[in-house]
C-alpha cells in the first residue's frame, strides 16, 4: 500500500470469492487482505485462502498504480496552477506599478490644487509643456479632465459638459479658419477662454448698443 494512501476499493465482484468460501475463511481473508494493503506481508498457509486473495491482491496493486499516475498528474498540475497563478500575480504587479508610477508622473504634470481656479495662465494637464497637438485631440483631452471641466463650467456659468463641448467644436472651427490646427496645451486652454470672453464681450455690447456691423472673425482673435 502506498505511503498516504489510506483506503482501497472493494468490487461487488468479489462477493464470488467470498461464497466459496466458510464465514471463518471470509474473515480469515478479510483480517488477510487488511494487512496486505498495510504493508504487513501476510502469508496465508491456507490454499484456499490464498486462491481466493490472489486476484483480488493483483486488483488492489492496479487500483494503486491508477491511484499513483493521478496522485503524480494533479502534483504536476498544481505546480503548473501555482507558476501560473504566480505569473498572473507578477503581471498584475506589473501593471499596478506602471499604472502607480504613470498616475504619478500625472499627478506632477497637473497644477491644479483641491480649489480648482480658472486663469488664463495653465489650468490642468497631462501633458509636458510645449508639446505642439491636432487641436481636435487637445478637445478630448480637455473634455477627459474633469476636474477643468467642472471648473471652466462654473466659471462660464455652463449648465452641462454637452454645452462645454459645443463650445469647444465651435472654438475648433475657428481656430481652423485662422489656419491653427495645433497648439500646446496651455495655449489651447488660456486661447480658448480668451475667446469665450471677447465673445461675450461682443455679444453684451450688441445687445446694449445700436445694431453694428456683425462681428468678423479676427474680433474674436
Amino acid at each position: 500500500m502506498a505511503q498516504d494512501k489510506k483506503s482501497f476499493v472493494m468490487y461487488a465482484d468479489y462477493l464470488e470469492n467470498f461464497e466459496m468460501l466458510s464465514d471463518d475463511q471470509a474473515g480469515k481473508l478479510i483480517k488477510h487482505l487488511l494487512a496486505y494493503v498495510n504493508d504487513l506481508d501476510p502469508d496465508e498457509p491456507d490454499p484456499l485462502l490464498k486462491m481466493a486473495a490472489l486476484p483480488i491482491k493483483k486488483q488492489m496493486k492496479r487500483d494503486l498504480a491508477k491511484w499513483e499516475t493521478i496522485k503524480q498528474k494533479r502534483a504536476e498540475a498544481g505546480r503548473k496552477g501555482g507558476k501560473t497563478t504566480q505569473a498572473k500575480s507578477s503581471k498584475q504587479a506589473n501593471q499596478a506599478n506602471a499604472s502607480f508610477a504613470k498616475q504619478n508622473e500625472t499627478n506632477q504634470a497637473v497644477t491644479v490644487t483641491d480649489t480648482v481656479t480658472v486663469t488664463d495662465t495653465v489650468i490642468s494637464s497631462t501633458d509636458v509643456e510645449g508639446v505642439y497637438k491636432q487641436i481636435d485631440i487637445l478637445k478630448y483631452e480637455y473634455l477627459k479632465d474633469h476636474r477643468l471641466c467642472n471648473a471652466v463650467s462654473e466659471t462660464l456659468k455652463l449648465k452641462s459638459k454637452h454645452q462645454l463641448s459645443e463650445m469647444l467644436t465651435e472654438f475648433n472651427k475657428h481656430l481652423t479658419t485662422t489656419g491653427s490646427h495645433s497648439k500646446t496645451w496651455n495655449d489651447y486652454t488660456s486661447h480658448f477662454l480668451n475667446w469665450n470672453r471677447r465673445k461675450k464681450s461682443i455679444q453684451s455690447n450688441q445687445v446694449s448698443t445700436a445694431p453694428k456691423r456683425a462681428p468678423k472673425i479676427s474680433d474674436l482673435d
